[in-house]
């Protein structure tokens, strides 16, 4: 089955803390317990806030090789680029049996298992089309459940609110204002 159409809107979720590396346990105090995206076909925008962090957003324009995260430092935004595929690895992608509502929406259940070992069960929407393909690169539906590991932290995300909606495509740009940065010069700066 193809997905029918792209998803337009955004879908806020839950984050939940599953497991940190060692000397880590607590750190989900200090994490985002939420996250918005705002999704435009292909085009995302994924934010985040945490106390001591302060925002933070991924935007992955649609047809453009780069992810952009951009936050603030010494009261500037600033970003980092990202070529798509650093980091993301190849899903094998399994239909399961499974039916379930999630925030009001009907999921079809789906298991995924990544190169490096992970595996998941991810609950999605069939009519739509995955917007988060640098994360789920074999995934065709729209995630509404879903796991993700960043530097040792498994974190799941569930929706709870999802909301279609027309939305301005200034929401795919980097701030104006914005000025890029190196990661080798950040880690300097802050070392």
């Amino acid at each position: 089955m193809q997905a029918q159409r792209p998803f337009e809107g955004r879908i806020h979720y839950q984050v939940e803390y599953l497991s940190f590396p060692d000397g880590m346990e607590g750190a989900e105090l200090a994490l985002p317990q939420q996250m918005t995206l705002l999704a435009k076909g292909s085009s995302y925008r994924m934010q985040q806030s945490s106390a001591l962090g302060g925002p933070l957003v991924w935007i992955h324009p649609a047809k453009i090789d780069t992810v952009y995260q951009v936050f603030d430092f010494m009261e500037r935004p600033v970003f980092l680029a990202a070529p798509v595929g650093s980091g993301a690895h190849k899903h094998r992608v399994v239909a399961k049996e499974g039916e379930r509502e999630i925030a009001g929406w009907k999921c079809e259940e789906y298991y995924l298992q990544s190169a490096e070992g992970n595996h998941q069960t991810v609950w999605v929407n069939e009519k739509y089309r995955n917007p988060l393909k640098v994360d789920f690169p074999g995934l065709v539906y729209l995630p509404l459940q879903f796991d993700l590991w960043r530097n040792g932290i498994h974190m799941r995300f569930s929706a709870k609110r999802v909301v279609e909606e027309p939305l301005d495509g200034t929401y795919f740009t980097l701030p104006e204002r914005a000025v890029r940065i190196r990661e080798a010069d950040l880690q300097r700066i802050l070392n």
